[in-house]
């Protein structure tokens, strides 16, 4: 009998907090961040610095730090991580990128190395206003098996996944894949609020883990 074994999976998650927060309040929240922020602010696009993780209790964004707490430990238990093993918030920072100026308001793919969950909360976003796409690390599926050969989407030959910027929308990934995000083609801005979350530091030698078929 053929056993067929999914091997090394990723994934994506998306959640919709509409309901749980007051996206009016958390944009004021931003731009408040940007009004007071002292570092030279360029048209276009502007990256706060990594805020002071205090801010997170504040009643603007409190509940947004609660979700991203709970989605955190769904993702935990869905991999196979204890639920016993700690996880924080280690930075976070604001996105404001208004239309029209392309260099400023997108950025190029990269990763974020040493974390365990890489996030993208938006208060405020249109279909136009700049998609966030993540790249597939088997670079050579796309050349192995083109996309005209392909019934439907399985994930396992998925080259890249866009996300479309959304008031409301959650997105958590592993902060190994590479991502980007492309510019702003509306004619509103796209505030995006980012967070970076790690798991202990383990002795080296125990990292990974190596399983025979």
């Amino acid at each position: 009998m053929i056993k067929f074994k999914p091997l090394f999976p990723s994934f994506l998650t998306m959640d919709q907090l509409n309901d749980q927060l007051d996206n009016d309040l958390i944009v004021k929240w931003c731009y408040d961040q940007y009004d007071n922020c002292p570092q030279p602010k360029l048209k276009g696009g502007w990256q706060s610095t990594h805020l002071n993780l205090e801010l997170l209790q504040e009643s603007a964004i409190k509940p947004l730090f609660d979700a991203i707490d709970n989605n955190v430990n769904y993702i935990k238990e869905a991999i196979g991580v204890s639920l016993d093993v700690p996880h924080s918030i280690v930075n976070f920072w604001v996105n404001i990128n208004e239309p029209g100026n392309f260099l400023l308001d997108s950025n190029t793919p990269h990763v974020h190395p040493g974390y365990f969950l890489s996030c993208v909360y938006y208060p405020k976003g249109l279909p136009e206003s700049g998609n966030l796409y993540l790249l597939s690390p088997f670079n050579g599926v796309v050349e192995s098996i083109p996309a005209e050969h392909l019934e439907h989407s399985t994930g396992f030959c998925d080259t890249r996944w866009s996300v479309t910027p959304e008031p409301g929308k959650l997105v958590m990934f592993p902060s190994w894949l590479m991502h980007w995000v492309t510019p702003n083609y509306s004619d509103d801005d796209r505030i995006s609020i980012a967070f970076n979350i790690s798991l202990p530091r383990v002795d080296a030698g125990t990292v990974g883990t190596i399983q025979n078929g």
